[in-house]
């Protein structure tokens, strides 16, 4: 689907990414353990959130539909907010640590992808929907997505 401001999808209790690398490390075998490394919450709206900040490639990979699958209600289409990091490059909040946890995009690009391919997001087009924050002279910053879910 198309950009969307994030407004009020903002998530303002995100824990540093670190902490989730952290925590993914520690339980590589342990699908529970990767699940509840995740951190979930409400944005601003109400909405819930799940973010796989600091989650390396292959934890994400294995994490993304069970946790979206926990999200999915009966006869419901679910909206979900998924963040990765903050997308693109901002000098203002230091390339370095943003760099670090998200390679370069690397995260938001598979899971984008993921989102795109997975049976638990509603088949219509516009299901997956990139947010964005505006920075200096109207550069937008990705680095999560509104997510709709199929009913279950």
């Amino acid at each position: 689907g198309a950009p969307l401001q994030v407004g009020a999808y903002f998530i303002g209790d995100l824990q540093h990414p670190s902490l989730t690398f952290h925590a993914c490390q520690q339980a590589p075998h342990s699908l529970p353990l990767l699940l509840q490394a995740l951190q979930r919450g409400y944005t601003l709206n109400g909405t819930p959130y799940v973010s796989l900040r600091g989650c390396p490639t292959w934890a994400a990979e294995r994490v993304l539909d069970p946790a979206l699958r926990s999200l999915r209600r009966a006869g419901a289409k679910v909206e979900v907010v998924v963040a990765t990091g903050v997308g693109g490059s901002d000098t203002r909040v230091g390339g370095h640590k943003h760099k670090s946890h998200t390679k370069g995009r690397e995260l938001e690009g598979l899971v984008q992808w993921l989102l795109e391919e997975s049976a638990e997001v509603d088949a219509a087009a516009a299901a997956v929907r990139p947010l964005y924050t505006t920075g200096w002279g109207d550069t937008r910053h990705f680095g999560s997505f509104l997510v709709r879910l199929a009913p279950l």
